[in-house]
């Protein structure tokens, strides 16, 4: 890309660091317990692995950049937990800017004039869903990002069929999460179709670069692994073909046109709906525009056929869903002054403004910042929660023992598996009374207990007869999931008796 789009990309930077600075609340449990955590273990010898890096279905390429700078931190003596936690995501918001400063490029280069261009590059700029996920160290963060850089690369036009150089960050991407190859199918279709010798493109560049990247990653995987990995062949087994990742919610097969795009695209649902509507009834002539429409369909379709559904799964496609919700948008403001324009543009800013103001400050906002209160080396922790609704080890960074509700699939087919999780909830003060007071599997007791308001009432009879005391309370939400609360509490146990 040319240096004159440098100013631009010192912009994009300011921009994400400012969404990061701006960032104080939870998302998903992934942004912790597949990265930070797992680069933690990795560099400093403890922490926690999760059931998917015991069976090796997850990749170290994303991974490794975290484990790298972390080992940096640790050769310089620099590893605080401010530092720990807030660079990896400074990364993440460069990278993420970068992605932008492509997208941006990708668009001028495809849009068919530039009140399209405009629009397309304000919706995405604008996107709160985007702006909310960009800073967090999420594969699917990384994976949108190898996305813009590769739509940039690929050739759209006929005079740069056979360019291949897209290709490379599109298998990054497969090797990383195997399901971004739904999304890059149909685009690599195209491209092969308009090369002047098909066949020859596909074995003398196509499937050498899936290969080398492939080898890679595998030599890769299986040094951090210790012993040969294929991750993406496990992605798949586990995630599509024994449907392991349905435990954890099965959404219905209209989720994400219902519920799932409007999220993610939030006002730019309408137009990208209209869009959808108008080339299904008049089939617009637009070579650019049919190859986007059609890798987006294609995709929402095949994405909609597997049973767990999550908002940020089609976050790679904002991108292209942009570009289709730009036609329309173009086409209600040609005969709009500029004044209104400018004020249908502010309205836009304005509410997105609004709604990322309150995600970032009003909800799921206690389970990381409690981290902060609870690193001393003495401490010994119980998260009574749904599971991985905190960060761990990466956040504290002191090797105390802890120990919070699990949610492991029932992966050797027990008959008789409850998860820990599940077992739990069913009677809270009998699963307190077995661990902890009586049985074989007594246990020392915590000397913290973190959990939500609606937990107190059914486990009160067990922190007052062990002489818990409430030692902190932090707001967590007002619209908040099942079995959590407006408020995180800790528990302490009184001094007196903290060691019998």
């Amino acid at each position: 890309m040319r240096y004159k789009y440098l100013p631009l990309l010192i912009i994009c930077i300011i921009l994400r660091l400012c969404c990061l600075i701006s960032r104080n609340s939870f998302y998903v449990a992934d942004e912790y317990w597949q990265s930070l955590e797992v680069a933690h273990k990795l560099v400093f010898g403890y922490g926690y692995l999760t059931w998917e890096w015991v069976y090796g279905i997850r990749s170290y390429i994303y991974v490794g950049w975290i484990a790298l700078l972390y080992k940096i931190l640790k050769v310089l003596r620099w590893d605080s937990v401010r530092n720990l936690t807030l660079l990896p995501c400074i990364v993440q918001a460069v990278f993420t800017a970068i992605s932008d400063t492509y997208f941006i490029a990708w668009i001028h280069k495809v849009s068919k004039s530039s009140r399209q261009a405009y629009w397309s590059v304000w919706c995405y700029m604008t996107n709160v869903f985007l702006a909310y996920c960009a800073t967090r160290t999420l594969t699917n963060v990384a994976e949108t990002n190898l996305t813009c850089i590769a739509l940039y690369h690929y050739p759209w036009f006929k005079r740069q069929s056979g360019s291949v150089l897209y290709l490379w960050f599109v298998c990054v991407a497969c090797v990383m999460r195997p399901t971004a190859a739904i999304q890059w199918t149909p685009l690599c279709f195209f491209a092969l179709k308009e090369c002047s010798s098909p066949v020859k493109t596909l074995f003398s560049k196509y499937i050498p670069i899936g290969l080398v990247v492939l080898i890679s990653s595998t030599f890769l995987d299986s040094y951090f692994y210790g012993r040969l990995q294929l991750t993406w062949w496990n992605f798949l087994e586990f995630n599509v073909f024994h449907n392991v990742s349905a435990n954890y919610s099965v959404q219905s097969l209209y989720w994400y046109f219902v519920l799932g795009l409007p999220v993610v695209l939030g006002p730019c649902i309408v137009p990208f709906y209209t869009a959808i509507a108008s080339q299904m009834k008049d089939n617009i002539i637009d070579d650019i525009f049919s190859k986007v429409y059609q890798t987006v369909m294609f995709s929402l379709v095949l994405y909609s056929f597997i049973p767990h559904k999550e908002f940020r799964f089609v976050l790679p496609l904002c991108p292209l869903m942009v570009f289709v919700a730009s036609y329309p948008i173009s086409q209600w403001t040609v005969s709009l002054k500029k004044i209104y324009t400018y004020m249908l543009s502010t309205s836009v800013l304005l509410v997105s403004l609004f709604v990322f103001y309150y995600l970032s400050y009003q909800h799921q906002v206690a389970t990381v910042k409690v981290m902060q209160h609870l690193n001393s080396p003495r401490n010994n922790l119980l998260f009574l929660m749904p599971c991985h609704l905190t960060p761990l080890y990466s956040h504290l960074h002191t090797n105390i023992p802890t120990r919070f509700l699990r949610c492991d699939p029932n992966l050797k087919n027990d008959a008789n598996y409850v998860e820990e999780s599940v077992e739990f909830y069913r009677n809270p003060s009998l699963w307190l009374e077995k661990e902890y007071s009586f049985g074989q599997r007594r246990r020392p007791l915590p000397s913290h207990i973190i959990c939500f308001t609606s937990l107190v009432p059914i486990i009160k009879n067990f922190l007052n007869s062990n002489h818990y005391e409430l030692w902190l309370q932090l707001y967590h939400g007002d619209f908040v999931p099942p079995k959590t609360g407006n408020h995180l509490l800790v528990f302490n146990r009184t001094a007196l008796f903290e060691h019998t």
